[in-house]
């Protein structure tokens, strides 16, 4: 399981919530961070999960192409944003 990362409110110490802040440059440089390690231990998945925040689909979108797995099949759920 992966989160994503800072997002701009985050850095501003501000709670985001429900609200669909966008990562920051700090959360998108984590979004590789994470990449770089599943692909260097040869992490290959069957489905991918994620939430219906444009955060979270951005973080498993930067994963998967790193991984070479950007066709995955890919579950959005509201159940994730809790």
């Amino acid at each position: 399981m992966v989160r994503y990362g800072e997002t701009a409110w985050n850095k501003e110490n501000k709670l985001c919530g429900w609200l669909d802040a966008p990562s920051s440059k700090k959360g998108i440089q984590e979004a590789h961070n994470a990449d770089q390690t599943l692909k260097r231990k040869g992490y290959q998945f069957d489905t991918a999960h994620t939430s219906v925040l444009t955060r979270a689909q951005h973080t498993l979108k930067v994963i998967l192409e790193q991984i070479e797995q950007s066709s995955l099949p890919v579950e959005k759920t509201l159940r994730l944003k809790w």
